[in-house]
């Protein structure tokens, strides 16, 4: 049995709150460089979102997606954008809240717009021949839309459909230059 007033064992026990507060801090040094890894990462996502090149495929994804009379969007650089953003936030490596607080209503609203009226991603998987294509969009929308129903009132269909063809109004007002 250990002596508490026995100097190896005060040694022992000093030495293991010594490891156990190193790991502690180490965890929490970690966690902080991750969050802020994850806030970068999405600063950087956010301008790419508002640059030339993205804001002409939304301005292109929009025109679309209000006509009516076509079978297949001209662009998919909006759909991938997201699928990008799902996979890094499925794996961890972007926070689910702060997708949700900078990308949130954009993620929800073209997920929609591209699958009602018209599925264009269930037409894209048909045609390409593979039911994963853009899954991570799809997870990551779900995941949105769980975190809306926290926050706020869960939305309707109606709402959705109405605040989705506002913002594709929006986007076709796009201008090349911010």
């Amino acid at each position: 049995m250990l002596a508490l007033d026995d100097p190896t064992t005060l040694a022992l026990v000093g030495t293991w709150v010594v490891v156990v507060g190193v790991l502690a801090v180490w965890f929490w040094q970690t966690r902080q460089a991750r969050r802020l890894d994850s806030a970068r990462a999405l600063l950087e996502l956010k301008d790419r979102f508002d640059g030339l090149k993205m804001r002409t495929a939304r301005k292109a994804l929009a025109h679309d997606l209000l006509d009516r009379s076509i079978s297949e969007v001209t662009t998919v650089d909006v759909p991938v954008f997201f699928e990008l953003i799902g996979a890094l936030t499925h794996r961890g490596a972007l926070d689910e809240s702060l997708v949700w607080s900078v990308f949130g209503g954009w993620i929800t609203n073209y997920y929609y717009a591209l699958s009602h009226p018209t599925d264009y991603i269930g037409r894209s998987r048909e045609s390409f021949g593979d039911a994963s294509l853009f899954a991570e969009f799809e997870w990551l929308n779900g995941r949105m839309l769980r975190l809306d129903a926290r926050h706020r009132a869960a939305a309707t269909t109606a709402r959705a459909t109405e605040e989705s063809q506002e913002i594709l109004r929006h986007e076709l007002g796009l201008e090349a230059a911010a």
